[in-house]
Parts: structure tokens; C-alpha cells; sequence
């Protein structure tokens, strides 16, 4: 029998109920037709599946092409919902000074950004705005 190695993520995230971002978390929480694990492997996987796949070396142009394809169309799919949910108009737009400009050389640093240990936050610098520290 193979020995697949797996990988474990344990994320703790606490907002207060009153942030919109609190709001979500128990939505996600108590949605009633997926786990909220599985709601958040959804998004991460449309939003960032595509540039994991690139960066882990993944050179089968038909696997890269189903992987961008399935992106797009689940971001597609959930743009068409949010519109239908909030009565948003095919007419509204968006102002053009709110669309961020982003130079071509600047997608592979967007996309693959490099983090050193040095810039990365001890877990006593994390405490959130009700200081509260998320990490035991």
C-alpha cells in the first residue's frame, strides 16, 4: 500500500461578531448546505488553486488548463450569484480610479510574493483589535 504523505492545516481565526468579517466566519459556520471547511477549501481553491499548481511545478499544460478553467468558472459562477443576491445592474460600474493598475512585471511578485522569516509577525504581534492573541 503507497505511503501518500498528507498535509494538515489547523487555522484559528477570531473576529468579533460585530466585523463584517465576524459575520462571515458565522456564516461559513452555520451555513446550512456546506461545512464550513469544505466552503473555505472552495474559495481558496477558485481563487488560488491555479498559481499553487504553477508554483509546485505542475507543467501538464492539460492539468494547468482544467485547474485555470475550474477557477474561472466557479469565480464566474459566484460573481453571477452575488449579482442575483444583491440586485446589482449589468449596468452598474465600477469607477475607474477604483480599479487597481497592475504593471505585467509586477504578476509574478502579486502571484508569488517572497516572505522572509524576518517579516513575519511573532505570534504575540497578532493580537487582534480586541486584543485578544488567537495563538495559544
Amino acid at each position: 500500500m503507497p505511503n501518500f504523505e498528507s498535509f494538515e492545516l489547523k487555522l484559528r481565526i477570531k473576529r468579533s461578531k460585530q466585523q463584517a468579517e465576524g459575520k462571515l466566519l458565522d456564516y461559513l459556520l452555520h451555513h446550512p448546505t456546506i461545512s464550513s471547511t469544505e466552503a473555505v477549501l472552495s474559495a481558496c481553491r477558485a481563487y488560488w488553486m491555479p498559481l499553487a499548481m504553477i508554483k509546485a511545478g505542475e507543467e501538464n499544460p492539460a492539468v494547468l488548463r482544467e485547474v485555470g478553467w475550474s477557477a474561472i468558472l466557479d469565480l464566474e459562477k459566484q460573481i453571477q450569484l452575488i449579482k442575483r443576491v444583491l440586485q446589482l445592474e449589468e449596468t452598474t460600474s465600477i469607477p475607474a480610479s477604483s480599479v487597481p493598475v497592475v504593471p505585467v512585471e509586477s504578476v509574478e511578485a502579486i502571484a508569488y510574493p517572497t516572505v522572509t522569516t524576518e517579516q513575519l509577525p511573532t505570534p504575540e504581534d497578532l493580537d487582534d483589535e480586541l486584543g485578544v492573541n488567537d495563538f495559544d
